[in-house]
């Protein structure tokens, strides 16, 4: 039986997910800010990721390593699809 770690990466996560499916990531600027915000599409951070895995790139490699502090689907009405958001929090980070 494997040991499941206690941080784990976005990278992670998105290994099981569709490359087709629309993600999107909300960076916050401390941990504060990140377990106060109660909003139900996570506005309060700042995005920086947003697409499909497809459109990834080696830029977004440092985001993609990052501690993952939340996942939730959302309904977009706009787009009309189905997004899944991801909180992290690069500033508090450890490589």
């Amino acid at each position: 039986m494997k040991r499941i770690m206690n941080k784990v990466a976005v990278d992670t996560i998105c290994f099981t997910v569709n490359p087709k499916h629309h993600i999107r990531i909300m960076d916050y600027p401390t941990s504060w800010a990140l377990r106060s915000d109660e909003t139900a599409d996570w506005h309060e951070g700042n995005v920086v990721f947003d697409g499909d895995l497809m459109k990834r790139n080696y830029d977004c490699a440092k985001i993609f390593a990052s501690e993952v502090y939340g996942v939730k689907a959302f309904y977009s009405a706009p787009l009309q699809e189905n997004i899944l958001l991801f909180k992290i929090c690069m500033a508090e980070d450890r490589y």
